[in-house]
């Protein structure tokens, strides 16, 4: 058994709620896949009205695989580096890198939309 936190907006607020579902161990898809939809199920359990998406590159709806952190692109266009796009995830990686000290090369970020 495993327990993971699921985010829902209700009023203009997002609300965070637990919930406890099967694990499925293992690195394959399948077996991530099978974790998603025993998480989705616990969801359901509880509110049969939820509509419940998983973001991330091993979600089963196209909208949930544009939307996670190595899909989704930032645009640099304003920017002084080399790199127009950047995905979330890369960007996350050279922030922490930048973290450090000096100049702020992110500050000129926009989300491109333009792929979901």
């Amino acid at each position: 058994m495993a327990e993971r936190p699921a985010f829902f907006i209700q009023d203009k607020k997002v609300i965070s709620k637990q919930y406890t579902f099967n694990w499925f161990p293992g690195f394959a898809v399948s077996q991530k896949q099978k974790f998603i939809e025993s998480l989705h199920a616990a969801i359901l359990k509880t509110d049969a009205h939820a509509k419940p998406l998983e973001v991330s590159t091993k979600s089963t709806e196209p909208l949930g695989v544009s939307l996670s952190a190595f899909n989704l692109k930032l645009d640099n266009s304003g920017g002084y580096n080399v790199y127009r796009h950047f995905t979330i995830i890369a960007s996350q990686l050279r922030l922490r890198h930048a973290h450090s000290g000096g100049y702020n090369v992110y500050r000129h970020f926009t989300i491109i939309a333009s792929q979901l």
